[in-house]
């Protein structure tokens, strides 16, 4: 059995994106945390409370991302021009994937413009 370099590759590739996001994460709770560290075993206990959060949001955004890529395409629509038809109501709420990408970017400026 033969491991291909590119795909092992490209799975490594992840891990710094996984890793730092966790201790990004776990980072902005000790910071926000009210509990004094005065011991090795308070400071420890925070560490593991840190990564547990770090990767339970890690998790929640995997499952929101499996929910969209899922939900999602049942509303994107074809482009159809000049076609006149009746249209039924679930074919009502689909909008176009320019529409969807348009919207997915105005979403992402107005996080990173959040950050400031």
């Amino acid at each position: 059995m033969t491991i291909s370099l590119k795909h092992t590759s490209s799975s490594i590739a992840w891990f710094p994106l996984l890793f730092y996001t966790t201790v990004y994460i776990g980072e902005l709770h000790k910071r926000a945390s009210p509990l004094g560290v005065d011991s090795d075993a308070a400071a420890d206990a925070l560490e593991a409370e840190a990564n547990r959060l770090g990767s339970r949001a890690l998790f929640y955004s995997a499952i929101i991302s499996l929910v969209t890529n899922v939900i999602l395409p049942f509303f994107v629509c074809e482009a159809s021009y000049g076609e006149a038809r009746r249209r039924s109501c679930f074919e009502r709420v689909q909008v176009s994937m320019v529409t969807i990408w348009t919207t997915s970017y105005a979403v992402f400026v107005g996080c990173m413009a959040a950050t400031l």
